[in-house]
């Protein structure tokens, strides 16, 4: 399994107070499918649970969006499951919004990985 995780809050350095939705969107690098299980919460617990299935990068559905999930400038967490051993073919772009307009980017990069 590899896991990602992100947080916005105030105090934390994607603050929650700027972004009123964002999008994900999802990529599968390498050449085994593998299933990913998105759980979304705030300081009411969770606010969704999605699961995908990433195709190869050779097939059809290697990319998944998934557009305009509300956090309502409130602070949340995003937590991203993946079945497969490795994070080198897992791509993941967040675009943060607030009133419909980009505010921030992120990467995969930006997540916390856990072992």
């Amino acid at each position: 399994m590899s896991i990602f995780r992100i947080e916005a809050s105030e105090n934390y350095a994607i603050n929650s107070k700027y972004i009123q939705s964002f999008d994900i969107t999802l990529q599968n690098l390498g050449n085994e499918e593998f299933d990913m299980l998105i759980q979304g919460t705030n300081p009411s617990g969770t606010t969704f649970t999605y699961l995908y299935h990433l195709n190869p990068v050779s097939a059809a559905n290697s990319v998944i969006h998934i557009p305009d999930i509300y956090t309502n400038y409130e602070s949340f967490s995003l937590l991203l499951v993946t079945n497969i051993n490795t994070y080198a073919t897992t791509a993941v772009t967040l675009h943060m919004k607030s009133n419909g307009h980009v505010v921030a980017i992120f990467t995969q990069d930006n997540f916390v990985r856990i072992h």
